[in-house]
Order: C-alpha cells, then sequence, then structure tokens
C-alpha cells in the first residue's frame, strides 16, 4: 500500500473524528488512545491507525472498506463526498429515534431536498 493510499485513508478518519467527535481528545478518550496520538497521525509521525481499522471503523460505525481509499472503478460503490458522510453522520446520529420518529426525518429531509430541487428548476428523484 502506498504513503499516498495510507494518507488519503488518514483524511477519511481525520474528517470522521471531527463529524462524530467534535476533537481528536474526545475521539482519543473514546477510542482508548493514549493523549497526542491524532495529532501525530495528522503531522505524518505516524500511521499507526492503518493496525487499527476494523476498530476505527466500529468506533465510526463504517466499515472498513469505506476507511480505505480506493480508486474510482475498483470498488463497487462510490467514495462518499465530505457532504454526504456529514449526512450520513448526522442520520446515524438519530439512531435512537423510534422507528415512526426515524420513517418521519426520512420523508422530511426527502420533501425539503425535493422542495429545493423544485425551486431551482431541478429534478427530484
Amino acid at each position: 500500500m502506498g504513503q499516498e493510499h495510507v494518507a488519503q485513508t488518514g483524511e477519511i478518519i481525520f474528517s470522521l473524528i471531527e463529524l462524530r467527535y467534535g476533537s481528536d481528545a474526545a475521539f482519543e478518550r473514546a477510542a482508548n488512545l493514549p493523549p497526542k496520538t491524532v495529532n501525530n497521525w495528522r503531522r505524518g509521525r505516524s500511521s499507526s491507525y492503518m493496525k487499527m481499522l476494523p476498530e476505527l471503523a466500529a468506533l465510526f460505525d463504517v466499515s472498513v472498506r469505506d476507511l480505505l481509499h480506493t480508486e474510482e472503478g475498483k470498488n463497487d460503490s462510490p467514495r462518499l463526498t465530505a457532504e454526504e458522510q456529514e449526512l450520513l453522520a448526522l442520520f446515524r446520529a438519530a439512531g435512537t429515534l423510534s422507528d415512526r420518529e426515524r420513517a418521519a426525518l426520512t420523508e422530511t429531509i426527502r420533501n425539503t431536498i425535493d422542495l429545493y430541487l423544485a425551486s431551482r428548476g431541478g429534478q427530484s428523484k
């Protein structure tokens, strides 16, 4: 695995840390990591996260495959954009809602997007 691939995986992890935990310190506590571990990752001093992919995937509620960067066409599912990851994280955070509330939330999101697209002359699905 090349250094560029490792760096891209790191960027995905850093994005998820920010989305899910808000700070490196909060993530380190949740993951039982020593302080400054993520700082060392960010500065390129360590890429130990590559040995922890299954544990990290569980903490972020994603698959290991989601954490690994793959070139387009080599993966049967496209890589999510930062905005898509953020929306998915927000939706997953609503996991404590009842099925009825979750369905209402889904419908609200769908209607909001449809209305926005219609106002701009776009097509909805």
